[in-house]
C-alpha cells in the first residue's frame, strides 16, 4: 500500500447542506409556534408545542448536517469534527475511499469574519 499525498478539492455544497438542515430543523418550531400561538392563540399549548418542537429540530438538524458527504463517491465521512485547512483557514474533511481531502467554503473559528470565499 503506497501512502500517496491527497487530492485537494473543494466542497461547495457543504454549507448549503447545513443551511438546509438548519431551515428543515426549524419548520416543527415555526409550524408548531403558527397554530397555537397565532390559531388557537393559547398560552399553555404554545408552551407545549416549544417544549416538544425544540428537541424535534435538534434532532432533524442532528440527523441532516452531522457528518460530511464526499462529492466524489458519496460515502458519509465519519469524523467527530471538520479538521481546519491552515493554508485557506476553511474547515476541511477527508474521505479515506477517494483519497481526497475536501475544502469547504465555511470559514474556521478565528479564521476571518464569515462564509464564503
Amino acid at each position: 500500500m503506497t501512502d500517496r499525498k491527497p487530492d485537494i478539492r473543494r466542497d461547495t455544497k457543504h454549507g448549503a447542506r447545513e443551511l438546509a438542515s438548519f431551515v428543515v430543523g426549524s419548520l416543527p418550531l415555526v409550524l408548531a409556534l403558527f397554530v397555537t400561538g397565532v390559531l388557537m392563540r393559547s398560552g399553555f399549548w404554545t408552551l407545549i408545542s416549544l417544549l416538544a418542537g425544540f428537541p424535534t429540530a435538534f434532532l432533524i438538524m442532528w440527523i441532516f448536517a452531522r457528518h460530511p458527504t464526499c462529492d466524489s463517491c458519496g460515502r458519509v465521512v465519519r469524523q467527530k469534527s471538520l479538521d481546519t485547512d491552515l493554508e485557506t483557514g476553511k474547515l476541511s474533511y477527508y474521505c479515506p475511499s477517494c483519497n481526497i481531502r475536501w475544502i469547504t467554503d465555511l470559514n474556521a473559528p478565528g479564521f476571518g469574519t464569515g462564509g464564503g470565499l
